[in-house]
């Protein structure tokens, strides 16, 4: 029996109408669920990063909220992709999504990165969250610069370093500076953008320190300090009455060190009616301490026959040195950390 041309016509048109209504009656392939995080109280957040976003917290033991758009079984995992998924926490007090759920690792956490991974299925991870565990103040760096150095006006490098290399962007440290006098209390101000501190500084024996002072975005802070005298050594004499006294008993010196770890003594005939090529060292000596300061009394005694070209000449001018430098200068020096006396005599 043939079938007449007009029902051949109309066969696909109804095949089409009822493969769309098949189609509208089908349920939609459901949309994954979507993961949101709480952190912690007191975390910094990265808001600059899309969410999840990154956040520090000081917290080793942190409760992590966890939000699902849908009604999902919430899975936990965290530094280790290959260990098996952990039921989740109770909700966070106040959540009101879909399902809700928390995370609070059981022992506290190592200080630095970590990310925690959510999965909905016991299978695959649906969403993840990186952190930082920063449970350090930030470190402090003080030192001086002795290549640009000048004893009256000393350089020092400072800076101060967070945890966080990795997003330098949240590690917002501060850092101040300060010189005192030896016990003062400092008068913080910001550390020059250079990193770079210096000072000018008179030309005295005075015990100094410079004060370096980081603190970090959460208020924690670490001081340093270094103590220093632009002169390391003071001395003083007590004048002989002429060149004879002089010879035959010295000349008694009296040195206060601070930071050195040596005092150079020497006594030079600086000018007298003779012409010398070079101030002749007639006495000197050295004398090494202990700790940050020392001080001594000490008769110096000229060199046998020192004072015997000078004998036809009416007076006689010497200098004194103290030098508690690492390096001291040969012959008589009027170096900035050089402490130095002149005096003359008669015979």
């Amino acid at each position: 029996m043939s079938v007449p041309a007009a029902s051949r016509r109309r066969a696909p048109v109804v095949l089409a109408v009822l493969a769309a209504a098949l189609a509208a009656s089908a349920p939609a392939a459901a949309a994954a669920p979507t993961i949101a995080f709480t952190p912690p109280p007191g975390a910094h957040v990265n808001t600059a990063d899309p969410p999840p976003s990154y956040f520090r917290t000081t917290q080793t033991q942190p409760t992590i909220g966890i939000e699902a758009s849908a009604s999902v079984d919430l899975r936990c995992r965290v530094d280790d992709l290959g260990g098996p998924w952990q039921a989740c926490g109770p909700p966070l007090p106040g959540c009101g999504a879909v399902t809700c759920a928390s995370w609070r690792p059981a022992a506290p956490l190592r200080s630095g990165e970590h990310e925690l991974d959510v999965s909905t299925d016991g299978t695959y991870i649906a969403e993840s969250q990186s952190f930082m565990v920063d449970t350090t103040p930030p470190a402090v760096v003080l030192g001086r610069d002795f290549e640009a150095d000048n004893p009256l006006q000393p350089v020092f490098n400072v800076d101060a370093t967070d945890d966080d290399q990795m997003e330098p962007d949240l590690a917002t440290d501060r850092i101040d500076c300060a010189l005192t006098r030896l016990g003062g209390t400092p008068a913080w101000k910001p550390c020059p953008a250079s990193r770079r501190l210096s000072y000018r500084l008179p030309r005295r024996h005075v015990d100094y320190r410079v004060w370096v002072r980081g603190t970090d975005d959460f208020g924690r802070t670490t001081i340093r300090h270094l103590d220093f005298d632009p002169v390391p050594c003071a001395l003083a004499i007590r004048r002989p009455g002429s060149l004879r006294s002089l010879a035959s008993s010295g000349l008694l010196v009296h040195v206060t060190c601070s930071y050195a770890r040596r005092a150079d003594v020497a006594l030079y005939v600086l000018r007298s009616t003779h012409s010398y090529p070079e101030p002749p060292l007639v006495a000197g000596l050295t004398v090494r301490g202990r700790g940050q300061h020392f001080s001594f009394r000490r008769r110096l005694r000229l060199f046998r026959s020192a004072l015997a070209p000078t004998r036809r000449f009416p007076h006689v001018t010497f200098m004194l040195t103290a030098c508690g430098s690492t390096v001291c200068p040969e012959g008589p020096s009027t170096a900035a950390d050089i402490s130095w006396v002149r005096f003359t005599l008669r015979h």
